[in-house]
């Protein structure tokens, strides 16, 4: 909530500290919609949020402010992307993290997050080979308020 006022000024999340600072954040802007739209709140602010991340993509994925794309903020605008844009090419993104998979078949952002990490990403790319409709989920339910047997 604390990010919504610099949302509306500028129409994204900026960075507050060094070395980010006063710059644009793509990951922090996907993160900040998804959570928006898991809440179902400030439906207006999420939609500007979306907009801003479509904006961003490079041509090997997503990165923050002039960083080059980088897995981390591309599965967070790629996981967005993917949950409200019925035209967004998930198979590309798709083919970009085949390329990331490390030797050991994880994924890694910074390194010990490779468990959480390789989680996430496998879920996103099951869910990109399924149909749109099967992807959007409005208001979304956040995943540690479903049973995680049943979903």
């Amino acid at each position: 909530a604390c990010h919504l006022p610099s949302v509306r000024r500028h129409g994204h999340v900026r960075g507050s500290r060094f070395p980010f600072h006063e710059q644009p954040l793509v990951s922090a802007s996907a993160m900040l919609a998804m959570a928006l739209l898991t809440l179902g709140r400030d439906i207006g602010a999420a939609a500007t949020l979306a907009e801003f991340v479509s904006e961003q993509q490079q041509e090997h994925g997503w990165g923050d402010t002039d960083q080059p794309a980088d897995p981390l903020t591309t599965w967070a605008a790629a996981s967005l992307r993917a949950s409200v844009d019925p035209t967004f090419d998930t198979a590309a993104v798709a083919e970009l993290f085949v390329a990331w998979q490390r030797e050991d078949g994880c994924f890694r952002a910074l390194g010990p997050d490779a468990p959480w990490f390789t989680a996430v990403v496998a879920k996103f790319l099951r869910a990109s080979q399924t149909p749109f409709a099967e992807r959007f989920e409005f208001p979304r339910i956040a995943e540690h308020r479903t049973d995680h047997k049943t979903g």
